[in-house]
């Protein structure tokens, strides 16, 4: 005679206790099955007294523990049950069960009783009483019996309670009424409503009280579960075993023991730093990046020698030199062939028949040419001094420089320099040029590059290899004098310039110079408007910057172009400052270049928005010891910041110097770099949760504080906010959630090599596991299950392993390990992977899984998959009707768990099932292009500035 219904059974049994609610004043009541009592307890505010069953004896104590109130009765199961109460209750649905009825009833009174849905409970009933009436669920009106009058009179307001919506209806029938007198008329006509009214609200909140206690409850379990792993490998470590003895001894000396447990922490702490340390000086000393030097030459032949041995002369070992001949008239092509001649490993030559007519058009064809990771565009009648690029090479060592310069001189025709451009660099910014600097793109127009072309020369800088797009070359093609400094503006993108001055270049000035001789045009003044108009809308240059440079220009056109009338004719000021700033410049902020979604999304994200013309930046907290593979995949037109630019300016002058105007976090480490110090930054700041908060030791205190900061928080799973329920109510609602799905952009490449070539049939069965590989990600699982699976098929299987980690290193290596598995380490290319492969298996049990990018790869190229239902992989492969795989439960039991992972892998040897799960993994993995993705955060970008707003 027991029941469930305890919390959640509770919920489902509401709506009944609400409805016998109206019967039962100041009558003596019998409830034979209470389950927790909670809606015992609820008779009892309005009846003389109550008699509850529970299901057992230990939950009769805990109810009447739970509910002490002098009119409430708990009895344990089999206790006699006492005959006379006015109002009998069996609503869990098990009336069969229950003999002798009417002898529990006084005359006349009145059974409130739930159908059982095996049937045959009215016929029981009308067998032993004379009055029976059927009530709909929970007391609504039976099906087609909506607003008809019930007991003579409308149905109460209150009834509404089982609409669907927050409270589940539970699937025991309908209820029934029986007695031997007539039957009463509906409860409480006049007061009902409010009553039931504030009950539903009462069960609203035990309803949330519930969902937050069992969602820490899970939250807590799955930290459990991954410390319990943990300490599981600890404990069978080799390590962990021999020092077993010394344990003990410390034991016996506990300070001593705390002692030596806060030595070894230091020594895992310098550990780690000495790690960084020696990453970094490898990086520095094997820092060797090729350079590409473009020499584009037009009727330059008598300056050619010189710039060719200038360049050909470099300390700097690591240089392709491309000459590009743009149809010159004079002995050019001479020269640069007598240069390849000598230099044939060095020099390319590319001759144009017919001018371009336009010198961007042979610096865009340089740099599509070029195959190096920075560039060098040297102008055919300059020159640079031999140790140029030795000295201004190593700034790149750091991934946010986008541009470096150095000290770039005259030089008059013959090549001998002299003085004006030292004078000319101090003017823009007084101090700041007899030292390394290195700033922001944006504090550098905010300034000195606000004022002057700093760069004089194109031969005096290094620009970061990139994609240009198409619209920047056509625009800089239409500039006839600044279109450099334009270029400048624009290749720098949201990264730093970093300027040298012991790299020395020189920039020849003779009679052919365009620049010179356009000081007295009106086109000259008008393109200056155009260039700081462009900078004002890109950075916000402020307004005493704009004043400076019109200072300026207006000391050139005094002295060159007076006859054209007062300055206003050709420069419009006030234009200028009318411009307002344009575009966002994002700050994603990440972990590291690693191979986890956590990572490689942001990563996917950022290029989108790029390719959308966003200004985007990347913040590694972790510094450079990073994936390579990983960080290849970054578009190359993002520079990428390390946590310790933040530390050394703080973060919000750094994000001031930067100018960002969005962070957007992906993990828990970017809220403890910007929102706990004294000073907050005034930026918008997005939070995307990925699982870092599941799996880290988050304090209450912290998510109280960055929850004051950040503007949205965006998840994939409810369990991503489990964090928050920390908050209090009124903290709660002064945050804004909004959930948006991962995505990635299909990768077409092929994987390198064939199923033939890694010795897999034609009818093998291929599974594959891209991950990082760590214990809860089931790497173990997998062989295992293979191993079980292959000896209850005649059907050859494979595993494909993909990824690196320590089970990597402990299961095997490449061409090692168990029959059948192949380990792939490390692969780029994972769609290759999978197109390799017939099913894709993530046996993860990571508390932290959200949703993962592995399968929504696996869907994009219509692969079945079989995986656990964490996050939300259940909701990506089981949806609109569609199957695209096989979701386990994520049983914390190994056997068990393997157990089931075999069997759904033999069932995927069905090829027909098999061939049904990957047309719905198709259509399925459509859903998941960038483009919605990159759509959907724009709007949440939005949507927090209006909130900072």
């Amino acid at each position: 005679m027991g029941s469930k219904a305890s919390g959640e059974g509770m919920v489902g049994l509401a709506p009944r206790y609400f409805f016998a609610s109206g019967f039962v004043a100041g009558r003596r009541v019998l409830d034979l099955d209470c389950g927790d009592g909670a809606g015992a307890a609820m008779l009892a505010a309005g009846a003389a007294q109550v008699t509850a069953i529970a299901p057992s004896a230990e939950a009769a104590g805990a109810a009447a523990g739970r509910h002490r109130l002098p009119n409430l009765e708990f009895l344990p199961p089999g206790a006699e049950l006492p005959e006379g109460a006015d109002v009998v209750l069996a609503l869990s649905g098990r009336l069969a069960e229950i003999p002798g009825i009417r002898r529990l009833l006084r005359p006349g009174g009145l059974l409130i009783a739930a159908g059982d849905p095996a049937g045959g409970v009215e016929e029981l009933l009308r067998a032993h009483f004379a009055e029976v009436a059927v009530l709909g669920e929970g007391g609504l009106p039976a099906a087609g019996q909506e607003g008809e009058r019930f007991f003579g009179a409308p149905m109460p307001e209150g009834v509404a309670w089982t609409r669907e919506g927050p409270v589940r209806r539970p699937e025991t029938g309908p209820l029934l009424l029986a007695s031997d007198a007539p039957l009463p008329p509906e409860p409480g006509a006049g007061g009902a409503a409010p009553r039931i009214a504030a009950l539903l609200a009462e069960l609203d909140r035990l309803r949330d009280e519930l969902a937050d206690c069992e969602a820490r409850a899970r939250a807590t379990g799955d930290r459990l579960e991954i410390e319990r792993q943990r300490a599981n490998a600890i404990e069978t470590s080799t390590i962990w075993r021999a020092s077993g003895p010394l344990r003990r001894i410390l034991s016996k000396f506990p300070g001593l023991r705390r002692a030596l447990r806060e030595g070894l922490r230091r020594i895992y702490r310098s550990r780690h730093t000495l790690r960084h340390r020696r990453v970094r000086r490898r990086r520095q000393s094997e820092f060797a990046p090729l350079v590409s030097a473009i020499v584009p030459n037009f009727n330059h032949a008598r300056f050619l020698p010189q710039r060719l041995d200038s360049i050909l002369g470099q300390a700097y070992p690591n240089l392709e030199v491309i000459v590009l001949d743009d149809a010159s008239t004079d002995d050019s092509l001479a020269v640069i062939e007598r240069y390849r001649a000598a230099h044939p490993e060095r020099i390319r030559v590319i001759a144009n028949a017919e001018n371009s007519g336009n010198v961007f058009r042979q610096w865009r064809r340089g740099v599509e040419e070029a195959r190096g990771d920075l560039l060098w565009i040297c102008e055919s009648d300059d020159f640079a001094e031999a140790d140029f690029l030795q000295a201004l090479v190593p700034a790149f060592l750091d991934e946010s420089v986008m541009i470096g310069f150095g000290r770039i001189q005259f030089a008059d025709a013959a090549g001998k320099p002299y003085a004006g451009l030292d004078a000319y660099r101090e003017r823009s910014q007084p101090g700041i040029w007899k030292g390394r600097n290195l700033r922001p793109a944006k504090a550098w127009f905010d300034t000195a590059f606000g004022v002057h072309n700093v760069i004089a020369n194109v031969g005096g800088c290094l620009l970061r290899a990139q994609p240009v797009e198409e619209a920047v070359w056509r625009e800089a093609a239409t500039y006839g004098i600044l279109g450099d400094w334009y270029l400048y503006a624009s290749l720098a993108r949201g990264g730093r310039i970093a300027y040298e001055p012991q790299a020395v270049s020189y920039f020849r000035q003779h009679g052919g110079n365009t620049s010179a001789s356009a000081f007295g045009t009106a086109a000259y003044y008008a393109e200056h408007e155009r260039l700081i108009r462009l900078l004002r809308a890109r950075w916000g240059v402020p307004e005493a910057t704009v004043h400076r440079f019109a200072e300026e220009l207006r000391a050139q056109f005094d002295r060159s172009a007076a006859a054209l009338g007062p300055l206003e004719t050709v420069f419009d000021e006030a234009k200028v400052l009318a411009t307002p700033r344009e575009g966002r410049h994002v700050l994603m902020v990440l972990l590291g270049f690693y191979l986890g979604g956590g990572e490689i999304f942001p990563i996917h994200l950022a290029n989108e928005l790029v390719r959308r013309g966003v200004t985007v930046s990347v913040l590694a907290l972790q510094p450079e010891d990073w994936n390579p593979g990983i960080r290849a995949r970054l578009d190359r037109r993002i520079p990428v910041y390390g946590a310790a630019a933040v530390r050394a300016r703080g973060p919000a002058a750094f994000l001031a110097e930067a100018g960002v105007d969005v962070v957007h976090s992906h993990f828990v480490g970017a809220e403890h770099l910007f929102l706990t110090g004294r000073e907050v930054p005034a930026v918008p700041y997005v939070a995307s949760m990925h699982g870092s908060y599941e799996v880290t030791a988050v304090d209450p205190d912290f998510t109280r504080k960055v929850a004051r900061h950040v503007d949205l928080w965006v998840y994939l799973t409810e369990k991503n906010l489990d964090h928050l329920r920390v908050l209090s109510e009124a903290e709660r609602a002064a945050i804004a959630t909004r959930q948006i799905p991962n995505g990635m952009p299909p990768d077409p490449r092929p994987f390198g090599r064939s199923r033939a070539e890694l010795g897999i049939g034609e009818d093998d069965l291929v599974f594959a596991l891209a991950s990082r590989a760590i214990p809860e990600k089931g790497w173990a699982a997998a062989i295992e299950a293979l191993a079980l699976a292959q000896s209850r098929t005649g059907r050859r299987l494979h595993l494909l392993l993909c990824g690196d980690g320590p089970e990597a290193d402990r299961l095997g290596r490449p061409g090692g390990g168990a029959p059948g598995v192949i380990f792939l380490g490390f692969q780029e290319r994972v769609q290759g992977v999978y197109r390799l492969a017939d099913v894709v298996l993530l046996p993860t049990r990571f508390a932290g899984e959200s949703f993962p990018l592995a399968l929504v790869q696996a869907m994009q190229e219509g692969r079945p998959a079989i995986s656990t239902d964490l996050g939300e992989i259940a909701r990506m492969l089981l949806r609109d009707g569609r199957r695209a795989g096989i979701v386990l439960a994520p049983d914390p039991d190994d056997a068990r768990f393997v157990a089931a992972l075999a069997g759904a892998m033999l069932a995927m040897t069905d090829d027909t099932d098999r061939a049904a799960f990957a047309r719905d993994a198709a259509a399925l993995g459509a859903a998941y292009g960038m483009e919605t993705v990159a759509a959907a955060y724009l709007e949440a970008y939005e949507a927090a500035a209006a909130r900072r707003a």
